[in-house]
């Protein structure tokens, strides 16, 4: 069938207008109102509102529709009923098009402040607390109730009641919806989000009392010490007060009383403690109306002991901000007034404390109805668990600044004594450190740290002389790397080694040292130091005794250097390779790791050095172990096997990751262009890669199925990597 060319643009019409339908009939059948794990059932929004507490209202079929309509989440009196306290219901209406939900379903409800029934196609999900004539009350409880699956309707509408009882207690003056989220959706998602919630006061109020407990025994050593026992205690507050105000508390007690009891009492003792611990640490008298309100704080505990009365606690809260706004704002006075006598742990603690005086006063003003924060953010932040942590904070750290200040007097009388102990300690502890070092850079490094400590010096470097004794190198340096050459020719000279004395000048404001490091009476080279102060005696003289036990180190480093390491390549030898070797396979076995071994060959090595020479080719093997070392990690090992042949060691390796670096390796060599005289020269290297225990049981078999496989790259053309060979 032919189509003409005005047909064309009919048919793409056509087509278009039948994937429309179709995107829309899919549209049309997908379902609307779902939830999923990540995404739950939002429920916030208008709900049908009224006072009363009839039971009926709690039926499905129940006719809502006069009733009115408030925010929610939102409180009582946003819409009206401000100071209401009794019972009330809330009802909302919502529909469901998705398939039954296979996991535990929740109803997160947030914080309601009172006590409250929950109920979802007219049955009963979940309550806390007790209505009349038995009330509990039970506020501050996060709610999260598991939902039956067959409650809930998953093909049609829903309907979900909850009726709230608002309890007559002073200063509780709003009820409703306190919480910022109102919803259902995966149950084991909402409690591993307020698991993690708890999982952090938990920590905060166990921190706070590990700090209290640890400076605890320093008062029980030092009765002096009162500020260290008032710290214990405003910690031991603190920390029963975090503990009371999680989450955590519902999981030990259901008597609501109770739990409130041990709220308020540490928190009517905290500001307390706080003012007492303020007056020992600054060693100030206690002024009179200070007392009074001590008494006052005192007053409030008795009180609430005595009542065990929920209402009586809430009664008390107002006179008790009151005492303590005075009390934390006599600790801001005296913290400012201690800091102008240039105290760092006034300082300190006034940062937290004017953190919690501005924290506390906004959760004061929030409790008496001034006003209230519906930020959700700032509504999931403990701040008042969060203040009293930057204060406890500060408060140690105000008792370790007190406590180093106590003891600075001490230490100022015992510094000389200390200081030459520590020479002389230094002496002995320098031959054993020294005599370990076998490499020479790190050796050049220690010699220039243990000049650092005992002179106190500011720079310093650690030159030695080349093996033809024409020119010096700069080993080790602190500071001056870069301007070390011209510093040591203005002041000494450029012929230092040929002076065998200590050069000392002083002048500018500094004072430079030059120490030759010498043995058997040769000068070996020098350690220079600069610092602001005169170096003394004793100082030259300890730093002799450091720079002869350097020498001996140094030599004994150039001995074992010669003896591990090639000549030509400046790689590990083949003895020590052996060695090195045995000791990473040892560690794969014993910590169970993988350990790979490269074996590597320069192709046609002998037509090089029959075509360009034998210098030619030591800077062949020069150039590619350059190569090989820089391909390589800090912990890998290259070693020069014997004439153009090199191993690598890869510990923790496996073959997978041992080809990646012979492949990368093998392109690296080819890819090298080596430059000798006018000659411009290129090579390739064949490999065998072999990894420990896979392919091999020791090292010796290791160093065989390498071999093997590096000598099938040659058989196969070289310029390859090849897999291991079993051995048979």
């Amino acid at each position: 069938m032919a189509f003409s060319k005005r047909s064309w643009p009919k048919l793409l019409l056509l087509i278009a207008l039948l994937m429309g339908v179709f995107l829309c009939a899919e549209g049309i059948a997908a379902p609307v109102n779902s939830f999923r794990y990540e995404q739950p059932f939002d429920l916030k929004g208008l709900w049908s509102f009224k006072t009363g507490g009839e039971k009926t209202w709690a039926a499905p079929v129940f006719d809502d529709k006069s009733w009115q309509k408030i925010p929610v989440p939102g409180y009582w009196d946003e819409a009206g009923h401000k100071g209401y306290k009794g019972e009330a219901w809330y009802r909302t209406h919502f529909r469901l098009m998705m398939p039954p939900y296979e996991r535990p379903i929740g109803l997160y409800l947030g914080g309601i402040n009172d006590t409250d029934q929950v109920f979802l196609n007219g049955r009963l999900i979940g309550q806390t607390g007790r209505f009349e004539p038995q009330p509990q009350i039970m506020y501050g409880r996060e709610r999260l109730y598991v939902i039956p699956a067959k409650s809930l309707n998953f093909n049609g509408e829903n309907v979900l009641a909850v009726r709230i009882w608002h309890a007559k207690l002073f200063n509780h003056n709003v009820g409703g919806f306190a919480s910022s989220e109102i919803s259902f959706g995966d149950y084991e998602e909402y409690r591993s989000r307020m698991n993690l919630q708890d999982i952090w006061q938990l920590s905060t109020s166990l921190l706070i009392l590990f700090i209290g407990l640890y400076h605890l025994p320093v008062y029980l050593r030092r009765r002096s010490a009162k500020e260290n026992l008032f710290f214990f205690l405003l910690c031991l507050c603190v920390g029963i007060y975090g503990l009371m105000r999680s989450q955590l508390r519902f999981l030990f007690w259901d008597d609501f009383l109770l739990m409130k009891q041990f709220e308020y009492l540490p928190l009517f003792l905290t500001p307390l403690f706080g003012v007492e611990y303020a007056v020992h640490l600054f060693e100030r008298k206690r002024p009179l109306f200070i007392t009074f309100l001590g008494i006052a704080s005192l007053s409030f505990v008795l009180i609430a002991l005595a009542a065990w009365n929920l209402s009586v606690n809430t009664l008390l809260l107002t006179p008790f901000y009151f005492v303590t706004i005075i009390q934390m704002s006599y600790m801001i006075f005296l913290m400012f007034v201690e800091s102008a006598r240039n105290k760092p742990e006034a300082k300190v603690v006034a940062v937290g404390v004017s953190i919690f005086f501005l924290v506390g006063l906004n959760d004061i003003m929030i409790v008496l109805g001034f006003y209230r924060i519906d930020n959700a953010w700032l509504n999931a932040i403990d701040l008042i668990g969060t203040s009293f942590l930057a204060v406890i904070f500060c408060m140690a750290l105000s008792l370790a600044i007190r406590s180093m200040r106590t003891h600075e007097d001490l230490e100022k009388n015992r510094e000389e004594l200390v200081r030459k102990g520590f020479r002389l300690t230094s002496i002995l502890q320098v031959s054993q450190e020294m005599s370990s070092i076998l490499n020479r850079d790190r050796l050049a490094e220690k010699i220039i740290a243990i000049a650092h400590d005992l002179t106190e010096s500011d720079k310093g470097l650690v030159l030695v002389q080349n093996e033809k004794k024409e020119s010096f190198e700069i080993l080790a340096a602190k500071e001056i790397l870069g301007e070390a050459w011209s510093k040591i020719s203005d002041e000494f000279g450029t012929e230092i080694f040929d002076r065998f004395e200590v050069i000392q000048t002083i002048g500018a404001g500094k004072s430079l040292l030059c120490l030759p490091i010498k043995f058997q009476g040769e000068v070996k080279g020098a350690c220079y130091l600069e610092k602001s102060t005169p170096f003394n005696e004793e100082d030259i003289a300890v730093l002799k005794s450091v720079m002869n036990q350097a020498a001996i180190s140094s030599e004994n480093a150039k001995l074992y250097e010669l003896a591990t390491t090639d000549g030509l390549t400046k790689l590990i030898g083949h003895r020590h390779f052996q060695f090195l070797l045995q000791q990473e396979t040892e560690r794969a076995i014993r910590f169970h790791r993988t350990l790979a071994l490269l074996m590597l060959d320069i192709d046609h090595f002998k037509r090089l050095n029959d075509t360009y020479g034998h210098q030619a080719g030591d800077e062949v093997l020069i150039e590619v172990s350059r190569v090989l070392q820089q391909g390589c990690r800090e912990i890998d090992t290259v070693a020069r096997y014997g004439g153009e042949e090199f191993v690598l060691i890869l510990p923790e390796t496996d073959l997978a990751g041992a080809f990646l670096v012979a492949e990368r390796l093998r392109s690296r060599v080819e890819n090298c262009v080596i430059c000798y005289q006018d000659q411009v020269m290129r090579v390739t290297v064949s490999l065998g890669v072999a990894c420990f225990p896979e392919q091999a049981a020791s090292k010796e078999e290791l160093i065989q199925v390498a071999d093997k496989a590096m000598y099938l790259s040659k058989e196969r053309g070289r310029n390859r990597v090849s897999p291991p060979i079993f051995l048979k």
